[in-house]
């Protein structure tokens, strides 16, 4: 009936991604942040996702995505219009993503979020990640499939546990709605791009940004499990 709905076998729970708590912001000042880029080519979005570890087990979420008008153009029964207004969803000129718009945002976005470490899918992002200058950011290249199994683990977690701070945040929300998962023989989970409603870009890149957070805190952990212990730095 031309009303938005979402996937019929959904991975998340919508009621309770709605429920998770809000954060401010100014909570995350001075705090790390770990960010997953996921980019898009014509018809698909471009999705850059950052987490900060807040007090309390809560994580705060930002995000910001991108389209070019072409696809924009495609698809007008999607609220791109209102999400645009928002502020979350920026749309480039062209049939094609605008890879230096997008290239400059990010750059400015490590900046003010803090971020050091930007994990990316290398199809399409690696010739943009060349092209960035941010000397002070781990970069690594995430591989996609069954090895996001911990970033998506978090996912689900922290949205039951209502600490995913997202702030409702649109597009993100669409997403997650729209994300359909697989199981693998040994029980760990992937996207399933094939069965998913609509776009997860931006799931994602969340998962990439909670695998960096999940694998930094696990490395710290371990760094002092035990009384005078000394565990080398890692290279993820």
């Amino acid at each position: 009936m031309n009303q938005w709905t979402e996937q019929e076998v959904a991975w998340l729970d919508m009621h309770k991604w709605r429920a998770c708590q809000a954060a401010d912001v100014a909570e995350a000042q001075g705090l790390p942040t770990y960010a997953g880029l996921d980019l898009g080519l014509k018809s698909d979005l471009s999705a850059f996702v950052g987490v900060t570890e807040l007090p309390e087990g809560r994580v705060l979420v930002r995000c910001q995505f991108w389209m070019p008008a072409g696809a924009k153009d495609r698809y007008r029964t999607r609220p791109y219009e209102s999400w645009t207004r928002d502020g979350g969803l920026a749309v480039t000129s062209g049939d094609i993503t605008d890879f230096g718009r997008v290239r400059r945002d990010v750059e400015r976005l490590c900046q003010d979020w803090g971020v050091v470490e930007l994990a990316y899918d290398e199809r399409f992002a690696a010739p943009v990640i060349q092209e960035m200058a941010l000397p002070h950011v781990v970069l690594v290249d995430q591989t996609q499939g069954f090895a996001l199994n911990i970033g998506l683990r978090a996912i689900a977690d922290l949205s039951v546990s209502g600490a995913l701070c997202h702030n409702g945040q649109p597009v993100l929300q669409w997403m997650a709605g729209n994300a359909v998962v697989e199981e693998g023989r040994r029980g760990d989970i992937a996207v399933n791009k094939r069965q998913a409603r609509d776009k997860i870009d931006g799931i994602v890149a969340l998962a990439m940004a909670l695998q960096r957070l999940r694998l930094r805190t696990q490395k710290k952990k371990s760094r002092y499990s035990q009384p005078g212990a000394h565990v080398e730095a890692m290279t993820w």
